[in-house]
């Protein structure tokens, strides 16, 4: 109990301390698909919805074996020979101003999708508060939420091939094609596909990637509403 006090007491003495400061960015889009032959080039729109100045920096990331559960992150630090690049690398936003980020594909893909992250992280400036004496006294806390986009170079003729088997209460879920399928919406329906259907989590499988995960029952039909880039489509297994 006496562990529990000091605890308490000291959240209170942390939070009695802080000085909450709200930043915040806002992207118009956080997926970008480069298709084969297409154009090499997007513009992703940055608003700052805050009060504050925002310090926007950017981080290009390529994702080796996005198939797999032990995949990588290799940070692309030499625009001459990255495969992605995001211009400018970092952007001063005012309040309520929107800027440009113009991210370009310099590769090409030839098996299967490539894939990348962009980090976008906002700094705000410092606190209001510059007395050096007061500020070792108050804790500041800038709330900033940031972003990690998710960009594909797709290869010539992307198709997604997915692949549904069960036992039991189990479902494995594989695709066998060359590019990424997101699994929008996916249910266990009585065999009309529509009636007492449960919903299953979403989950975006890429190229070659299997996933096994848990069903609501054993009996009824798996219905998978997936999308391959912005085309649509309804599978039954």
């Amino acid at each position: 109990m006496k562990r529990n006090n000091l605890l308490l007491s000291g959240f209170l003495l942390l939070t009695s301390f802080i000085s909450p400061a709200q930043a915040n960015i806002v992207l118009n889009k956080i997926i970008v698909n480069f298709d084969a032959g297409g154009n090499s080039r997007e513009d992703v729109e940055v608003w700052n919805s805050g009060k504050e100045t925002l310090y926007v920096s950017t981080n290009v990331f390529s994702i080796t074996n996005p198939e797999n559960d032990e995949s990588g992150k290799v940070e692309q630090t030499d625009p001459r020979s990255a495969g992605l690049v995001v211009s400018p690398s970092k952007i001063i936003v005012q309040p309520n101003e929107r800027k440009i980020l113009r991210i370009l594909a310099q590769t090409t893909a030839t098996e299967k999708d490539l894939v990348y992250r962009v980090k976008i992280a906002p700094k705000a400036g410092e606190l209001a508060d510059t007395n050096a004496d007061q500020a070792k006294k108050t804790a500041g806390v800038k709330i900033l939420i940031g972003y990690e986009m998710l960009i594909f170079v797709r290869p010539p003729n992307p198709h997604g091939d997915l692949k549904v088997t069960r036992s039991g209460k189990t479902a494995t879920f594989t695709n066998a094609g060359n590019t990424n399928v997101d699994l929008r919406e996916v249910k266990v329906c009585d065999a009309d596909k529509t009636s007492n259907c449960q919903e299953i989590k979403a989950k975006r499988l890429y190229a070659g990637q299997t996933w096994t995960t848990d069903l609501p029952r054993a009996d009824g039909v798996i219905t998978v509403r997936q999308s391959v880039g912005m085309e649509f489509t309804e599978q039954v297994f």
